[in-house]
C-alpha cells in the first residue's frame, strides 16, 4: 500500500486517544494479533459503538517522520464507512512529533547506544 492510498483513507480526530484500524488494513500489513475478549468504546458514528477485536503493533512514518518503536492500534471490526485508520492527536502528540515551518520532525532526537 503506498502514502498516498493510505493518506486517503485515514482520518484523525482531536479528541480521540488512541489510533484505531479496520480489520481488512490489520490483516494487508500482516500484524493483527486477536483479543481472547474484544470489547466496544462509544463513539458518535454509526451505531455509536466500536467493536475492537484486536490490536496491530506496526511500523509508523508520519508525515515522512519515522516513529521511534513504532505504535500500536486497535483493531476495529465496525469503523466508519471509507476510513481504513483512524489517529487521534493525543495519538500523534505522544509520538514526540512537532510542526515546523520546514516540515514535521521529532520532538526529540532518540537516545543512541550500545550495550557491551
Amino acid at each position: 500500500m503506498t502514502t498516498s492510498q493510505l493518506r486517503s483513507r485515514l482520518s484523525w480526530t482531536r479528541g480521540r486517544v488512541g489510533a484505531s484500524c479496520r480489520r481488512p488494513l490489520s490483516d494487508e500489513l500482516g500484524a493483527f494479533t486477536p483479543l481472547k475478549e474484544p470489547y466496544e468504546l462509544r463513539t458518535t458514528d454509526e451505531d455509536g459503538r466500536s467493536r475492537i477485536v484486536g490490536y496491530s503493533r506496526v511500523e509508523v512514518a508520519f508525515q515522512g517522520v519515522e516513529v521511534p518503536g513504532g505504535a500500536v492500534f486497535e483493531v476495529a471490526e465496525n469503523l466508519r464507512k471509507g476510513v481504513d485508520l483512524i489517529i487521534g492527536r493525543p495519538e500523534i502528540d505522544s509520538w514526540g512529533i512537532v510542526f515546523t515551518p520546514e516540515g514535521p520532525r521529532l520532538r526529540k532526537v532518540p537516545i543512541e547506544f550500545e550495550v557491551l
